[in-house]
């Protein structure tokens, strides 16, 4: 949403993989630094990359965010939700 475009993009399927494996990014010069590190570090294609924690603690995210407060009930919902949907997928597809 903040760049308004893909992060990977190409005509050719293989190229757009070989970005993704390479975390091959192009960011544009308006981004600030900030924001150019988030991006950068979530689109890591190391399987070590930044948790939802450390994006939650990050400098630039934190900027005007203001966590949400779900109230008991829809807290117990959702946790009833997940015991009951625990099928596991047949296959897993990335794109």
């Amino acid at each position: 949403m903040l760049t308004v475009y893909l992060p990977f993009d190409d005509r050719n399927l293989a190229l757009i993989y070989q970005k993704i494996c390479k975390g091959d990014v192009r960011m544009h010069k308006w981004m600030t630094p900030g924001a150019q590190s988030l991006i950068k570090r979530i689109l890591d294609p190391n399987p070590k990359r930044i948790t939802m924690a450390d994006i939650k603690v990050d400098e630039w995210f934190k900027q005007d965010y203001t966590p949400a407060k779900p109230n008991e009930d829809e807290v117990l919902s959702i946790q009833e939700n997940a015991v009951e949907n625990q099928e596991l997928p047949t296959h897993v597809n990335a794109f």
